[in-house]
């Protein structure tokens, strides 16, 4: 019996909150005959800059963390820890490194030796971010209520209420959502593959393929829309 491992469920649209009970609500016959897992996907271009455009207008501190993890591509754990003397300000880069605890942050180890590495930022997010930190020298970069740091729960909260608001979303995605999109964008526009494995921290770009995917540009489809109207007059 035939069988298909895999199908990209995302396809069926973010209105639909299980795609896989509905396919087989609408193709019943086929229960028994596929295995079906759910598919990770990276945002498009309309989905990614409707969640930066939501969460903006709502909350500029979410809108800066969800920008932050859009452009550099890092692990929530590491947004959570990063430290403002990680930053450069001035060069545009940013450090991801293991550290030992001091008066103001606490011990942080990255996931592997790979994964201490630097990552390149745009002059908009360097002076966002300083504008974020104030006046202050030390500490995160990204402070909680109580001034400590964000949990992982929290950052990877606020990124799944503002993507279940989007129309284009209308679910959760998850914070890695945002490192895979960021990933296969830079893909997209020609970085080198290895360039993109050093920028995530992998030690493997094996382990930098299971983060690329397809981004659909939706706009593109006009195009083609006007082509097949005039096809069989």
């Amino acid at each position: 019996m035939r069988k298909i491992s895999e199908i990209k469920t995302e396809n069926f649209g973010p209105q639909d909150s299980d795609p896989i009970t509905k396919f087989y609500a609408i193709n019943p016959e086929l229960k028994e005959k596929y295995q079906i897992k759910k598919v990770k996907f990276a945002l498009s271009n309309d989905q990614r800059e409707e969640l930066l455009d939501l969460s903006n207008k709502t909350n500029p501190k979410h809108y800066l963390t969800i920008k932050t993890q859009l452009e550099t591509g890092m692990r929530v754990n590491e947004l959570c820890n990063l430290a403002i003397d990680q930053v450069n300000f001035t060069e545009c880069i940013l450090h991801v490194q293991t550290r030992n605890a001091t008066r103001y942050v606490k011990e942080f180890k990255t996931k592997t030796k790979s994964s201490n590495r630097i990552i390149p930022i745009t002059k908009e997010l360097s002076r966002l971010l300083k504008s974020e930190i104030k006046k202050r020298a030390t500490g995160y970069i990204f402070e909680s209520q109580k001034k400590g740091k964000f949990s992982k729960t929290s950052l990877i909260r606020i990124v799944n209420h503002y993507a279940k608001l989007c129309k284009s979303i209308g679910k959760n995605i998850g914070s890695h959502t945002l490192r895979r999109t960021y990933a296969s964008y830079l893909l997209s526009k020609g970085v080198k593959i290895g360039d993109i494995s050093k920028i995530l921290g992998h030690a493997s770009i094996k382990t930098t393929m299971i983060y690329l995917y397809d981004i659909v540009d939706l706009s593109s489809f006009d195009e083609v829309r006007k082509i097949v109207q005039g096809m069989n007059k």
